[in-house]
């Protein structure tokens, strides 16, 4: 009897573990066993520091993943990142080549265009109104969180950490790593993923990327949640037959 296979999924910026919560009935009763990881300075880790870099959260995130295979028998397993979460899974990916471990049996690159396609618009340096205007254009924020303005001010310093590391971001090392199976996700009305900065993930591996677009703007993981996860669920499905 095969194992089941454990899937880590990491937020976008200013993201929760528990953005993931809707998506575990969709795994329910499947050989896939969801684990939404939590960020420090983010939600369960509030107490602790935010990261100062994209490379300081996927040693985090390395050290997170690695306990619990452990715990859980050293499964296979598979990562998805999310806008901001994607280029942390990616140095991740990096991680996991130089130091020779057992890689993903599948990455999803979500909701963002490839670092080397994308000109980083440098929005932490806004003033707190402003910064909150432009990244509402994305839905990072809700209508209720508006109402309050002290969890506002402590929403918004958290988000202001993750764009920056995102902003400031040096994927110059740029090496091409051997997973076999990479889908980029995107939604099709998100204007921070076009054809072309999407297309450019290639250009990190060695083998031939898929691209798969869904209905819905940055956060069509969770408009197309029903799609997205049968998307994933399959593919997980098919792999889990061949390894």
């Amino acid at each position: 009897m095969k194992s089941d296979i454990n899937l880590y999924c990491i937020p976008h910026a200013g993201g929760l573990a528990s953005f993931y919560n809707i998506w575990i009935p969709y795994f329910k009763n499947t050989s896939i066993n969801i684990y939404p990881l939590e960020m420090k300075g983010h939600g369960s880790r509030f107490n602790e520091n935010d990261y100062l870099s994209i490379e300081e959260a996927a040693s985090d995130t390395f050290k997170q993943i690695m306990t619990i295979q452990k715990s859980t028998g050293n499964h296979n397993y598979a990562i998805l990142g999310h806008s901001m979460g994607s280029y942390i899974e990616l140095e991740f990916l990096k991680i996991i080549e130089q130091l020779q471990m057992k890689e993903p049996i599948a990455c999803f690159m979500s909701g963002k265009g490839a670092p080397s396609a994308v000109d980083e618009i440098h929005i932490s340096q806004l003033s707190d109104q402003q910064f909150i205007d432009q990244i509402g254009t994305l839905g990072e924020i809700s209508d209720e969180l508006l109402k309050y303005p002290d969890l506002l001010s402590i929403f918004t310093s958290t988000i202001k950490d993750d764009y920056r590391a995102v902003e400031h971001y040096d994927h110059s090392k740029k090496i091409s790593l051997s997973e076999k199976h990479v889908f980029v996700l995107n939604g099709i009305d998100d204007v921070y993923a076009t054809a072309l900065n999407k297309e450019a993930w290639q250009g990190y591996f060695d083998a031939p990327i898929t691209i798969k677009d869904f209905p819905g703007g940055h956060f069509f993981i969770k408009d197309s949640v029903a799609t997205v996860t049968g998307y994933i669920l399959n593919n997980l499905e098919e792999l889990h037959e061949t390894v």
